[in-house]
């Protein structure tokens, strides 16, 4: 993924206001009372009023035992939380009609639909000829999560029992000093990938127009540029359009034992009429050998611009965005043991 383009292109299409004000001891106690998340096998900590916003979205490549063996992708999503069993099954029928309704006389049909133990529901959905979308419904603890797989060439059989090993090997994600397995919301997804790819968001009512975005990928090598390189390098967008912008901070730190560099700077956008002054901060680890314990983490912070993002503005003085960042960022921790 390109994040670098993702990071200009939310810089330069979206604004944020800054309202300096008096309130350093208020975000001083905010935090200290912190809440910490499990992003993929690491951690990082936000205050407490922070909560994991925008859904939750992962996929995962099982390891083939043959190296023609077909490549199965599973897509993993966190719905919702606090479900109860009855609000889960009317989801389930809820599903199945919508499936119904859609499908075509030779497209989107409903070939199966069964229960799968007590927590789980098994669709399988014929595309198109012989191709097949599989979807497995969960409901672990009390979050409401979906598995699902496309096969072709009649090959679902094969693609729905590596799916329900993948749903076999996960488990709720408790606190300890050893949690090896990949955190997604409350559960911890085990077993051998060539892939694992996860996305989260978090946000707070305490905390207008700021959201905390991290991309968490084991096994991608690093880009041929780094970070630095691609924003301030000669392709970077903010040359090629002469933006009005501050660099605030940029260069090298370590996280987690990990080599990073990470970037912060703001943007004035808007005209004579309404300027606003915008704030997009990155870090993004670097490593020479990716691996379980060396994934690629990108951090983002974006300051919503409260006209076309639908938000206030944020409330926070730039010296305060600066501390909430270092907070969050210099949190970062492996959750497993010994590293």
């Amino acid at each position: 993924m390109k994040k670098f383009l993702l990071l200009i292109f939310i810089v330069l299409s979206s604004v944020g206001c800054d309202r300096s004000r008096t309130g350093n001891t208020v975000l001083s106690n905010q935090l200290k009372d912190v809440k910490t998340f499990c992003i993929g096998r690491h951690s990082i900590a936000l205050p407490e009023s922070f909560v994991s916003s925008g859904g939750l979205t992962a996929v995962f490549i099982p390891v083939r035992a043959q190296s023609d063996d077909e490549e199965i992708e599973i897509q993993m999503s966190l719905v919702r939380s606090g479900i109860s069993r009855s609000d889960f099954q009317n989801l389930i029928n809820a599903r199945k009609v919508e499936i119904v309704s859609e499908a075509r006389e030779r497209t989107g049909i409903l070939r199966e639909s069964r229960k799968i133990g007590e927590i789980s529901h098994l669709f399988r959905i014929q595309i198109i000829d012989t191709s097949f979308l599989t979807e497995v419904h969960s409901l672990i603890g009390d979050s409401y999560y979906i598995a699902q797989s496309t096969s072709y060439q009649n090959k679902f059989p094969e693609s729905e029992k590596k799916l329900q090993y993948f749903l076999g090997n996960i488990k709720p994600s408790k606190n300890g000093s050893d949690q090896s397995g990949f955190c997604l919301g409350e559960i911890d997804v085990h077993g051998q990938f060539e892939r694992e790819y996860a996305k989260y968001s978090f946000s707070s009512s305490d905390f207008p127009g700021i959201v905390f975005g991290v991309e968490y990928d084991t096994y991608v090598p690093d880009p041929e540029e780094s970070l630095l390189q691609r924003l301030n390098g000669p392709s970077s967008l903010l040359r090629a359009f002469a933006a009005n912008n501050k660099v605030l901070r940029r260069g090298e730190l370590n996280i987690s034992s990990m080599q990073a560099e990470e970037w912060l700077s703001w943007i004035i956008l808007g005209d004579d009429n309404a300027k606003y002054k915008k704030y997009g901060f990155a870090l993004e680890t670097l490593r020479r050998k990716p691996s379980i314990g060396q994934p690629q983490i990108h951090v983002e912070l974006d300051a919503k611009n409260p006209l076309t993002d639908n938000l206030p503005p944020t409330n926070l003085s730039e010296t305060e965005i600066i501390s909430l960042w270092d907070s969050t960022t210099r949190s970062i921790r492996s959750r497993m043991s010994g590293r």
